[in-house]
């Protein structure tokens, strides 16, 4: 599994201070991968900052020949325009390379800027505990040759 980790712009709580580390929220992206099968588990806050970290694992993940591909967002406290483009980037890698992708949802103020947006039937969301196998382990349990 690997972490990476950055500093996201900055917002403010309630009370003008601002959340993580020394003032500064942070976001969390972690991979874990099984077979062709790759997991990101994004925490904190998805925004400007930290949005060129998630494309470029994306990028990286669809063109490694991953089968399937779930983004988890059940640990994410906010979201961005930037950070939904992001999400749209793996809806469109994916495709492209004949990847399956499936997202775990967010909590009610990420999902929000989906429904706003009108994406949240475009996009395929699905609960936390559904997983995805790639198709080579899927073609094994129903006795299917490759």
């Amino acid at each position: 599994m690997a972490i990476y980790r950055g500093e996201t712009q900055g917002r403010g709580d309630e009370d003008g201070q601002q959340s993580g580390r020394l003032g500064v929220p942070e976001f969390d992206l972690r991979e874990h991968a099984d077979l062709a099968q790759h997991t990101l588990a994004l925490s904190g806050e998805l925004d400007l900052a930290c949005a060129p970290m998630l494309d470029a694992a994306l990028q990286r993940i669809c063109t490694e020949r991953t089968e399937a591909l779930t983004l988890d967002l059940s640990q994410l406290t906010f979201m961005d325009s930037t950070g939904l483009r992001a999400i749209l980037l793996a809806e469109d890698l994916c495709e492209r390379h004949d990847c399956k992708l499936v997202v775990i949802p967010g909590p009610a103020q990420v999902q929000r800027l989906f429904e706003v947006t009108g994406l949240l039937e475009r996009l395929p969301f699905q609960s936390a505990s559904a997983r995805i196998q790639p198709a080579s382990v899927q073609d094994a349990q129903f006795g299917v040759e490759g």
